[in-house]
């Protein structure tokens, strides 16, 4: 399975994946990202990960990440997620996807627009 970086903080998403303000992200290096927002005891987040990781590995040119709610609560208000599981795609470009819960075949296109 593909590479999927755990992130624990805020302080880890920056460093990582880089700074949103304003529906905008500053992207740390120059591949795009995928982030996924899981909660532990979530059903829908334990399948979404394994998802993804399987997604990563068709995907070498994209970096993936996953963060947990717990502990993250404000960090994740202050992004504007409310529900889990969340897949945050960042273009090269800035621009945010942003896909609360739904179906696979909506994070795969999303992921392939990345590409």
């Amino acid at each position: 399975m593909g590479v999927v970086t755990e992130l624990h903080d805020a302080y880890g998403f920056e460093a990582n994946v880089g700074v949103i303000k304003a529906e905008q992200c500053t992207l740390v290096g120059v591949q795009p990202k995928v982030v996924l927002f899981h909660s532990r005891g979530c059903g829908p987040c334990a399948e979404r990960k394994m998802q993804l990781a399987q997604l990563a590995e068709a995907h070498g040119n994209i970096e993936f990440y996953t963060l947990k709610t717990e502990g993250n609560k404000s960090f994740w208000g202050a992004l504007g997620i409310d529900g889990v599981p969340t897949v945050l795609c960042l273009h090269r470009d800035g621009r945010l996807t942003k896909i609360v819960g739904g179906p696979l075949s909506q994070v795969e296109r999303a992921i392939t627009d990345l590409a």
